[in-house]
């Protein structure tokens, strides 16, 4: 801190400009804030730790008990990963057909935008980025979400976007992540 005041006392302003992502990580620290040029820094003596979480050791994959312990977990979903692995999507890769459900196991069965659980013949796997603009079939270009949701954000009609909208009734967030998605397949914000 010495060596940055001395380097940089024209520079610094003692008036905090806190973006989202300094309030969200940082927000509750009360230690001196500094601001450079517009930024401000994030102080790393400010990081706070957890204690890592113990991997239960009664989880294999090798033992009757183990996996009983895994299917106990999916429990809440489990039958809409039955319904993917028996209805295979025949247009797309293997890579598809496995990330999209190890995808809908890491969302634990709830839609991207909305949050809510997704239901058998309600659920779409988008591509986050389409093909036909460079998108491919890997598990970060993947996301599951409800077909309202899907269809909003392909929507290019006023009409259409307002119908969707009053169907989702989205709140800040979900109105956030669909402008994302939105912006990667290049319609425009709502």
């Amino acid at each position: 801190m010495k060596t940055l005041n001395a380097r940089l006392k024209n520079l610094i302003s003692e008036k905090p400009e806190l973006s989202e992502t300094y309030k969200r990580f940082y927000g509750n620290y009360r230690g001196k804030i500094r601001t450079i040029k517009g930024i401000t820094i994030f102080p790393i003596y400010g990081c706070r730790t957890k204690p890592p979480m113990c991997f239960p050791k009664d989880i294999c994959n090798y033992t009757e008990e183990g996996r009983k312990n895994i299917h106990v977990k999916l429990k809440g979903y489990s039958r809409m990963i039955l319904y993917l692995l028996n209805n295979v999507s025949k247009g797309n890769s293997t890579e598809f057909n496995d990330n999209r459900i190890s995808l809908l196991v890491g969302q634990q069965g709830r839609c991207h935008v909305t949050g809510e659980l997704l239901n058998i013949g309600n659920m779409e796997c988008h591509h986050k980025i389409p093909k036909r603009l460079g998108g491919n079939d890997s598990y970060e270009n993947l996301t599951w979400i409800k077909v309202e949701v899907h269809e909003l954000i392909h929507a290019v009609k006023e009409k259409t976007i307002d119908k969707y909208l009053g169907l989702l009734n989205l709140n800040k967030m979900g109105l956030k992540r669909v402008n994302s998605l939105r912006k990667l397949v290049g319609n425009s914000a709502i």
